[in-house]
């Protein structure tokens, strides 16, 4: 019996439509095919930068963030070795208010801090730094206006923190308007507060504010919104927290407690 004969394939010639004399595509149909190819990749770029959240021609139009930003000193005082003021200006508040910050009392935050006088405010730090055109540099190292900073800037936990808390604090100093104390405030870092187990809180010179100011300790409570935003409860009644400050170690007044005559006795001023 003969065996059968394997099935050749058929050979194929050349197609004058695909390929050229050398087995390459006519020039025509090369330049045909490059520019589909370019034109899909631009359209798939075009559909995922948007996707991705990106807008190059957004970027391109929007001004750039300024470095540094004038603001007008307004309120200038002391309050136990501290300085305090209040600075003017659309950046430091949206509205064109005021916003209150604490300063270390010395002799260069003296001279940047002029009563009336313009300087420049960096966002640098957890609470910017004030220049003035002389050069003299102060950096903040507390805030009042604490509503306007709640609102601001929100705050970083993913788990809110009970509104209700126990503060323990020493007297610092005592002003003709305001009492300092320092210690423990753990529902500030609602403000993102650096520093809520050793902080100085700012305390209006009330009746109830005299007798918590004398206690060593008082619940504090947090609101999210409205003023104040934060409060210590005690015998007398409830006194508002109007400020925070971050202690300077380098004043002996406030790294060692109050000095004699800056704390208020038991029966008022001595």
């Amino acid at each position: 019996m003969t065996p059968p004969i394997p099935t050749r394939r058929p050979i194929r010639g050349p197609n004058p439509r695909r390929r050229g004399p050398q087995g390459r595509l006519p020039l025509a149909l090369r330049a045909e095919a490059l520019g589909a190819r370019a034109l899909g990749v631009a359209l798939a770029w075009t559909l995922l930068l948007p996707a991705a959240g990106c807008s190059y021609r957004a970027a391109e139009d929007r001004p750039p963030r300024p470095s540094a930003y004038r603001v007008e000193i307004r309120g200038l005082g002391e309050i136990g070795p501290y300085l305090e003021a209040d600075l003017a200006g659309r950046i430091v508040a949206r509205d064109g208010s005021f916003r209150h910050f604490y300063f270390p009392r010395t002799d260069e935050c003296r001279r940047a801090l002029a009563y009336g006088g313009e300087v420049q405010y960096r966002p640098d730090g957890s609470f910017g730094l004030l220049e003035s055109a002389a050069g003299d540099r102060c950096r903040p190292n507390g805030i009042g206006s604490l509503a306007a900073w709640r609102d601001h800037r929100g705050t970083l936990r993913s788990q809110p923190l009970p509104e209700r808390d126990q503060a323990e604090y020493e007297p610092v100093a005592a002003g003709e308007t305001q009492l300092l104390v320092r210690g423990r405030f753990p529902l500030a870092l609602e403000l993102r507060w650096p520093e809520p187990m050793d902080t100085i809180a700012v305390l209006p010179d009330s009746e109830a504010c005299q007798s918590i100011f004398r206690t060593h300790e008082a619940t504090m409570e947090y609101r999210t919104k409205g003023e104040p935003v934060f409060f210590l409860e005690g015998e007398e009644g409830r006194c508002p927290i109007v400020g925070f400050l971050v202690p300077v170690e380098s004043d002996a007044s406030v790294a060692s407690g109050p000095a004699d005559g800056e704390v208020r006795g038991e029966g008022g001023n001595e």
